[in-house]
């Protein structure tokens, strides 16, 4: 039940409309009831049980892309051929390449030619 207190406003025969405030205030107290039953039940310990850290950090793994350097083989427009920065003579070619070829490990080979005009 709404009450009026006070002088009537708006015109005379009409209805005034008040809000009725019992139902919010049920609602909280229901709220409030159920917000202080469920807290001593959510004050439970949590036991969580984690790996010891170990004492020593292990290396990571190699990595497997990391092989041998690639060999970078250049011909010149004056016809040299070095390996790298070396200027290797025709006839060594053969003994130095495969001197420079890792056993068990295949190499990446990069063959350059200064000859070539540019497009």
């Amino acid at each position: 039940m709404a009450m009026d207190v006070g002088a009537p406003s708006g015109k005379p025969g009409r209805a005034s409309p008040s809000m009725n405030v019992t139902p919010l205030v049920d609602v909280v107290l229901v709220l409030l009831i159920i917000f202080m039953v469920i807290t001593p039940l959510m004050a439970k310990q949590f036991w969580l049980y984690l790996p010891n850290k170990p004492d020593q950090e292990e290396p990571p793994p190699p990595d497997e892309q990391d092989g041998p350097p690639p060999v970078v083989v250049l011909v010149t427009k004056t016809g040299e051929i070095k390996i790298g920065p070396e200027v290797i003579p025709l006839d060594q070619l053969a003994v130095k390449l495969t001197r420079i070829e890792t056993p068990g490990k295949s190499a990446c080979w990069h063959i350059l030619n200064s000859l070539r005009t540019s497009p």
